[in-house]
């Protein structure tokens, strides 16, 4: 299978502004609790984009979002807790001087957040992203694990693994919807998983414009 998506087209775009601070809400109510966390990504992308250079100067979604949001972050800053840690991140990575040129991808946001006592698992397929989000989380100092496999095959078996009974569990969902079947496997997955992980948190990422091609009814299991 030949995959043509790259997220770092719409790196940065307003979907990503909201996706990222709704995930960082999460993560912050998650490691409330002592319990250990582990937090899932079934399609981690390449972990950190390029604004400046790239598929991200393509379509210039960016500047419809965090470049937006980055020209207000101070005022931005004041509204809660994950607006200022999602702000935060986003200056770290760009460096003193604050000049944005780098955006973050959903496993930079979930490792900020994680504790010592947490563990990550990225699964990522495309072959040349995949290389640049091992690069990039390499030096994370908490447990890491990336698979270079299609995170749908990857999910269940892991969720389901014996030595993470214990964990709280957080699972982002967030395919390209390149493959028209993505639609039905997502719901037929959480069927499967929820039986034995009904206590998991599950955030499903799902184009609104092809909403329609969501089945509800498929959730209701």
């Amino acid at each position: 299978m030949v995959l043509s998506y790259r997220h770092a087209f719409h790196a940065g775009g307003p979907a990503d502004v909201l996706k990222h601070v709704v995930l960082l809400q999460v993560l912050n109510a998650m490691v409330s609790n002592p319990k250990p966390l582990l937090y899932i990504d079934s399609h981690a992308g390449a972990g950190n984009y390029s604004l400046k250079s790239g598929y991200a100067t393509k379509l210039q979604e960016y500047k419809k979002g965090i470049s937006k949001v980055f020209r207000e972050r101070k005022w931005l800053a004041k509204y809660s807790p994950s607006i200022r840690q999602y702000i935060s991140l986003i200056e770290a990575i760009n460096g003193p001087n604050s000049k944005l040129r780098l955006y973050p991808g959903s496993p930079l946001f979930a490792l900020s957040l994680l504790r010592c006592s947490d563990m990550a698992m990225l699964f990522e397929l495309h072959s040349k992203d995949y290389e640049i989000l091992e690069r990039n989380v390499r030096q994370s100092k908490l447990v890491v694990n990336t698979f270079k496999l299609d995170g749908f095959t990857g999910l269940s078996e892991e969720l389901d693994n014996s030595n993470y009974k214990d964990y709280n569990k957080v699972v982002l969902i967030d395919p390209s919807y390149e493959m028209k079947s993505d639609f039905s496997t997502i719901p037929r997955i959480l069927e499967g998983v929820s039986q034995t992980n009904s206590d998991a948190c599950y955030i499903i990422w799902c184009k609104l414009v092809s909403l329609f091609e969501f089945r509800i009814d498929l959730f209701l299991f």
